[in-house]
Formats: structure tokens, sequence, C-alpha cells
């Protein structure tokens, strides 16, 4: 079977990516690689953490993934609330007082990070879906 110069340059490519330089960019932006993230949570919560982490929100992105999770948001809450621990573990250690108050304002829930963000009527969409199902609201551990 041959392939092209073309298919071989994407077949390298693609391996680099998800490969150790994949891993290396995740930790750059995460503290950790993707799938150790996602243990327990899903895309969709990352994308959100995503979405809301740096400057300016993506309110577009995050009234997507609540659309399509709308029959489902109380899981999307325990997900984001697990990919929260999930990066609080992997930043753990020592930690200069910058970066302490950064992981304060990370260490929260998703009802509080969409309160944060401005988006108070998605906020109230989680709150009550979490209610209906009988989940409690979890505050996140500072530490893991």
């Amino acid at each position: 079977m041959k392939i092209s110069r073309q298919q071989l340059k994407k077949l390298i490519l693609n391996s680099l990516n998800e490969g150790i330089f994949g891993d290396i960019s995740d930790k750059m932006n995460y503290g950790a690689k993707t799938k150790d993230l996602l243990k327990n949570s899903s895309q969709d919560a990352l994308d959100i953490f995503k979405a809301c982490k740096g400057l300016g929100t993506d309110e577009e992105a995050i009234t997507k993934i609540i659309t399509k999770r709308s029959n489902d948001l109380h899981k999307l809450y325990i997900e984001f609330n697990n990919l929260i621990v999930n990066y609080t573990k992997a930043n753990a250690g020592f930690k200069s007082v910058d970066s302490a108050l950064v992981d304060k304002n990370y260490n929260q829930d998703l009802i509080a990070w969409l309160e944060e963000e401005g988006m108070d009527n998605e906020a109230v969409l989680i709150e009550e879906a979490i209610a209906v199902a009988k989940v409690q609201r979890k505050e996140i551990p500072a530490a893991v």
C-alpha cells in the first residue's frame, strides 16, 4: 500500500499532535493531559471550561452546550464539578499567591462559573435541573 507525501505529512502531524506534543500543549493549557481532566467528566464540561477560561466568555458556545444537554443538565453539573476536581488535582503542589488566587476562582461549581460570567439565566436552569434531580449543590474542595 502506497501513501502520498501529503498523506505521510498528515499522518506524522496527527501523531505528533496526539503524542508528546499534544500532551505538552495540554499541560501548558490545563496543567494536565486532557484525558486526565475528562476522567468522570465530559467533553461538554471541558468545552464550557474553555469557553469561560481567560479573557472573554464564549457565551454562544455555552448556550449551545446547555441547549444540547437540556435533558440532563444535572449530569452536566456533576461532570463539570468532576472536571474542576481533576483540574485541582493536576495543579496541586507548591503554588505562588497568584496561583492560589486563580485556583480559588476555579474551585467553584458550574452555577458559580455561569453567574460570574453574567449568564444568570443559564445558572438558574442548572440550579433548577439539579433540584429536580435531587442532586446536592457541592462546594469544590480547595485541595484534593
